[in-house]
């Protein structure tokens, strides 16, 4: 015990430095972790343990092409890499795709999302992807994306304006799957019921729903006059 008391105040000084370096080396292995200094430019560019552990991503929504939002990444680290990253264009966006839905008709998906998304800052949570593009599950940024609060992907269903197909799976975590799923099918069922979108006039349209588009229709006819 002698020993250890003297070597400690021999070196003091390095004991009283030590919760430093092991704090330090603590945050060199969240922020290598988390990539929080890298700024993706390609879908490509992602690792792919991000992708297996569904990790959640921050940008800024700059156009929708095909079926595809171009997404300007905003690193978690971005307050220190801001001089370092380039300015939006088509060669550093990623391509983000919505998952679990496929899209009626992209014209007016398009113009839905210019009119709500354009410019926005977004949060997406990786499900799938490949070099091209990854399917995600996308939040608007002043909306924390924890699974009581509606996504994108669901109010492009609310909307009529998508339909639902297979969801990519949540690695490790079937709760969370199950429970995206049950909001797409609520969300699609609600469409067909009120008669957004594509299912304006269909069978599925509830009645009521049709006197309420027909009252809308009446009063905005007299309106325009």
């Amino acid at each position: 015990m002698d020993v250890m008391d003297d070597w400690i105040d021999k070196n003091i000084r390095l004991v009283r430095l030590l919760p430093w370096f092991v704090g330090g080396f603590g945050v060199y292995l969240i922020a290598r972790n988390t990539h929080m200094f890298s700024h993706f430019q390609s879908a490509a560019s992602i690792p792919l343990n991000l992708v297996r552990t569904n990790h959640r991503l921050t940008g800024r929504v700059v156009n929708f092409s095909g079926d595809s939002l171009g997404v300007w990444h905003i690193p978690l680290g971005h307050w220190v890499l801001r001089r370092k990253l380039h300015p939006p264009s088509n060669e550093n966006l990623l391509r983000v795709s919505f998952a679990g839905i496929s899209h009626n008709d992209l014209t007016k998906t398009g113009k839905w999302i210019e009119e709500n998304l354009y410019n926005e800052k977004i949060r997406f949570i990786l499900l799938d992807g490949n070099e091209e593009q990854v399917e995600c599950i996308v939040f608007k940024a002043n909306k924390f994306p924890f699974f009581n609060t509606a996504s994108i992907n669901e109010s492009l269903l609310t909307n009529g304006l998508a339909t639902i197909r297979d969801v990519p799976c949540f690695h490790g975590n079937t709760r969370h799957h199950t429970s995206f799923v049950s909001r797409l099918v609520k969300s699609e069922k609600a469409a067909k019921k009120r008669g957004r979108g594509m299912w304006e006039g269909s069978e599925h349209e509830k009645w009521r729903w049709k006197i309420w588009r027909g009252v809308k229709k009446f009063f905005s006819y007299f309106k325009r006059k």
